[in-house]
């Protein structure tokens, strides 16, 4: 199965992306937005929902709420359709190398950056996702994405 796609008629003929999520054969949760810049593999983007449907933004630096976190599954170009993870397990996340977090513990949003917060995942507005394998000053961290909007920054 393919993204839902279909072309603006107005004035901009932008191709938008239909706010859907996509069960795989692999049990996880996959949905599509429209990449606002780049977007890198295994890295986290929020995804907004604007005139053209979904559509990504910087996780970092980026204090708003309600929103859900996606992770490319692969690079895709600025204005291109990308494919995101918004539930289930990811390998391989890229995180803040700062984070040193402990198996099950959960990841928070506070300003737009990632925490740890040095507790097992409760469900809480900032959590976004469990920490699947421990890091310690490493650049990724392999993580389940409960896949739900987050109302809160800490």
């Amino acid at each position: 199965m393919g993204a839902n796609l279909f072309r603006d008629t107005g004035t901009t003929g932008r191709v938008k992306a239909m706010p859907r999520d996509e069960r795989g054969i692999d049990g996880i949760d996959y949905t599509y937005a429209l990449a606002h810049t780049t977007l890198t593999d295994k890295t986290h983007y929020r995804i907004n929902f604007d005139e053209y449907g979904p559509l990504t933004a910087a996780f970092s630096g980026n204090t708003s709420r309600n929103f859900r976190v996606g992770v490319a599954t692969e690079a895709t170009a600025t204005g291109k359709i990308a494919k995101l993870v918004v539930g289930g397990y990811v390998q391989s996340m890229v995180v803040n190398a700062s984070l040193s977090m402990a198996v099950g513990e959960a990841i928070s949003v506070a300003g737009g950056t990632d925490i740890d917060d040095a507790a097992d995942y409760t469900g809480d507005p900032d959590q976004y996702a469990i920490c699947v394998t421990a890091t310690s000053s490493i650049t990724t961290c392999s993580v389940f994405l409960p896949g739900k909007y987050i109302t809160a920054s800490a």
